[in-house]
């Protein structure tokens, strides 16, 4: 912020007044057009920078306090294996056909398009949200990380990642595993056809809405969405999923997967979900045939102590595992209520201190 002094005088020049006025920097959009046609500074859809490159320039130069968007027309494509340097967070928004003045207008069905291997890197520590929101991520079909290249500022403790109305197309897998441990990881509204994608590890998980790849062989760790897994990887502290059709794999202490599957065409693939102290699996399916080998199964990894609450759900196959250990894993209680499932079966050495079973079917 800035202060400005103004001095207004009369008309007839007799009397004087001094107003002072602090002027408070508000956040910036900047625009990004290739077809635009004006003058090129990113400051409206008419003068919009025709590459991204100039754009992000411009944000960098921006003081990090100040929240900064660049907003890229559905006809943006980046060049393939294009790397862009991150000075600062901000919010990429795509998909606008160049006339909107908020966000909101557009139609969420397009998209901009980061083509094959675009990667994102900085060469100094950033801090806050970085958001992708309307973007289409082309290929990727080489398992190359997109912001692994990106530092992030460790003594921040609000460092995030949001993706939103976002989409992948290519059959590759997709990685978006970083260096650091992020307080949040947001994904809304997202649609991937990758055999896999990777997200980072994190203290606080939120799906919604998230049409994945279904396991490939309905099998444990053939394909699907990864988030917060890896060895020695700290469990995050809460996890919240909602609506979502494909494989998820989670290692939370606080979990809960939830869908009315019966107003919804929202399946889950093979899923796995581990190092919980709870979880809360309520309305959801997966896809079903009982009594077969190719039911898609639910893994659960428990903590010791910990409580499994399922219902209302339709499920093939549920499978409470001691994660390959051979001491004997304690639960505190497996509560079962009105589920459809082929079959429930559970390691030799997990015991449970309450079991409540009631109102389930094969």
């Amino acid at each position: 912020s800035s202060q400005v002094e103004y001095k207004v005088t009369s008309e007839n020049g007799l009397y004087t007044k001094i107003y002072r006025v602090t002027v408070q920097q508000s956040g910036g959009i900047i625009y990004v057009d290739p077809k635009a046609t004006g003058r090129g500074n990113g400051s409206t859809w008419e003068d919009a920078f025709t590459n991204l490159e100039a754009a992000l320039h411009k944000a960098n130069e921006m003081p990090a306090e100040v929240s900064a968007e660049i907003w890229l027309s559905k006809d943006f494509k980046s060049p393939e294996g294009k790397r862009y340097e991150l000075k600062r967070t901000l919010i990429f928004r795509g998909g606008f056909s160049g006339v909107e003045t908020e966000a909101d207008q557009r139609n969420k069905d397009n998209k901009s398009v980061f083509n094959h291997d675009i990667a994102f890197f900085s060469d100094t520590p950033i801090r806050g949200t970085l958001t992708f929101d309307g973007i289409e991520f082309a290929g990727n079909a080489y398992r190359k990380p997109i912001i692994e290249g990106i530092q992030w500022d460790s003594a921040a403790d609000n460092n995030a990642l949001a993706i939103e109305n976002c989409k992948w197309t290519g059959e590759g897998e997709v990685n978006w595993k970083i260096s650091a441990r992020l307080a949040v990881l947001t994904v809304k509204n997202m649609e991937i056809n990758a055999r896999l994608i990777e997200l980072p590890e994190c203290d606080s998980i939120v799906v919604d809405n998230y049409k994945g790849s279904f396991s490939g062989r309905h099998g444990y760790g053939l394909g699907g969405c990864f988030i917060n897994i890896g060895n020695n990887v700290k469990p995050a502290q809460k996890a919240v999923v909602k609506n979502c059709t494909g494989s998820l794999f989670i290692n939370a202490k606080d979990i809960s997967v939830s869908d009315n599957y019966k107003l919804t065409d929202n399946m889950l693939g093979s899923s796995g979900f581990s190092g919980f102290d709870r979880i809360v699996l309520d309305g959801i399916a997966t896809r079903y045939w009982a009594y077969h080998d190719e039911d898609d199964l639910i893994i659960l990894e428990p903590a010791p102590s910990a409580s499994i609450r399922i219902k209302d759900s339709r499920i093939g196959r549920i499978k409470i595992s001691a994660g390959g250990k051979n001491e004997i894993l304690k639960l505190k209680s497996v509560d079962i209520s009105y589920v459809h499932v082929g079959r429930i079966s559970a390691s030799d050495s997990v015991i449970t201190e309450r079991l409540h079973c009631r109102g389930v079917w094969p």
